[in-house]
């Protein structure tokens, strides 16, 4: 059985870190979610030194750095999840759900981070019927249960961090003896058909795309605007704004090996690419002079 662990929000979490210096949620205690917040703290002195510092999920520690004789240290940044959206914590979210119902954290805003509650709510009475409904990061709302015009609804199991039991996942861990794998920051840097049509996409598709994280077996990139991952059999190779989105049904990994072969399958051009387009001159036909 696996005990949440709300993370730490306003109501303890005073001291955000320099905002110069990198800072944000990642998983410092081993529980697989980026929870736990990190940044540098300390003014300088002998006294109160700069420092890695974290506040640890499900504790009050605003400042710990180490984990019996592990020293916390400064994550990967691509570990790090930006602090521009504040996770609830026990301190407004007082109503966890029916425990006996899916409940957990997911990406219901777009963000790409599963940083919001979501759970089964309410006694089942006309005025209060039984809904799914969302604690929305960066909000004092327990409830939401919609979006503009979307409406909330649980997430594919897939998608959902649970609270309680570890789901049946193949869960993917790295050893210390494997090779590890190279990922190259990448850029797209222009369009050259028009089988994308998405009013406004291309643009914010273009730039410097870095290596994510492993999604599904592959490598997923993002320039911070759009995602490009591979969404599982179901779903294929995807090109969207958040691991929680789906633009039909996208080619198999065992048809595109990576996410650059899927921006070229999508007539856009990488930096990489070599293309030869060489100079010509016109000849005039003999006896048109």
């Amino acid at each position: 059985m696996f005990t949440m662990k709300i993370p730490q929000s306003s109501a303890t979490l005073t001291d955000l870190g320099y905002s110069q210096k990198p800072r944000g949620w990642y998983d410092a205690q081993g529980t697989g979610f980026s929870i736990d917040y990190g940044r540098y703290v300390g003014d300088g002195t002998a006294a109160n030194p700069i420092r890695w510092a974290v506040a640890l999920a499900g504790e009050t520690e605003q400042y710990a750095t180490s984990m019996g004789a592990l020293s916390y240290s400064e994550p990967d940044n691509r570990y790090l999840m930006p602090n521009c959206w504040g996770i609830q914590s026990s301190a407004t979210l007082t109503d966890l759900g029916y425990s006996q119902k899916p409940r957990g954290w997911y990406d219901a805003q777009g963000t790409g981070f599963s940083i919001e509650y979501g759970r089964y709510v309410g006694d089942g009475t006309a005025a209060n019927p039984i809904r799914w409904a969302v604690a929305l990061a960066g909000k004092t709302e327990q409830y939401a249960t919609s979006m503009g015009a979307l409406s909330y609804s649980e997430p594919d199991n897939r998608y959902l961090m649970p609270d309680h039991d570890w789901p049946d996942h193949d869960w993917q861990f790295q050893l210390g003896t494997d090779e590890v794998k190279d990922y190259p920051t990448f850029e797209v840097t222009g369009q050259a058909g028009s089988n994308f049509n998405r009013i406004g996409a291309p643009v914010a598709m273009l730039g410097m795309y870095e290596f994510d994280k492993m999604y599904n077996g592959a490598a997923a990139y993002t320039n911070y605007k759009y995602i490009v991952f591979y969404g599982g059999a179901r779903d294929g190779w995807q090109w969207v704004t958040g691991y929680n989105e789906r633009v039909g049904n996208g080619p198999l990994l065992s048809a595109i090996a990576d996410a650059q072969g899927f921006i070229k399958s999508k007539q856009f051009h990488l930096s990489t690419d070599e293309e030869d387009y060489p100079t010509f001159e016109e000849e005039p036909e003999p006896g048109s002079v």
